[in-house]
């Protein structure tokens, strides 16, 4: 019997494979590929993936993301304005920069901003003379 497809997404249940056709029944895993007999055709799908363990640095890290995006969204309107601004001279989105800076000083364990950080502007004069460096 041919693999049919699913009624939700029209795939294909399980993907083509190369698998060679063995005599007798099998089944097992063999690196990330696992072989599985149904009632119809032995079947190989991909080893599932589970996700890594948690440690108290990952749960840590997890918590300041948590934190910082709840400070993102008690942002004024102004506010916004400035964290985006700053974000689109750095080619970022303002959300991802807001949590880029901030997720940063939440880890180092310094205060948060609210306001982005002001940049210096060098001038062309200066840097090509060599001054500033």
């Amino acid at each position: 019997m041919e693999n049919r497809p699913s009624i939700l997404t029209a795939q294909s249940a399980t993907r083509p494979s190369t698998m060679k056709a063995r005599r007798g029944k099998f089944s097992g895993a063999i690196g990330n590929e696992v072989y599985v007999n149904t009632k119809h055709d032995p079947v190989m799908r991909s080893r599932p993936r589970r996700p890594p363990p948690t440690t108290p640095d990952r749960l840590r890290a997890r918590a300041n993301l948590g934190r910082v995006a709840s400070l993102w969204r008690t942002l004024s309107d102004q506010q916004f304005a400035a964290w985006a601004a700053a974000a689109r001279k750095q080619g970022m989105l303002p959300n991802r920069f807001f949590c880029q800076i901030n997720g940063t000083l939440a880890a180092d364990g310094q205060p948060r901003l609210l306001d982005p950080p002001i940049q210096s502007r060098r001038s062309k004069s200066a840097t090509s003379a060599g001054r500033l460096r």
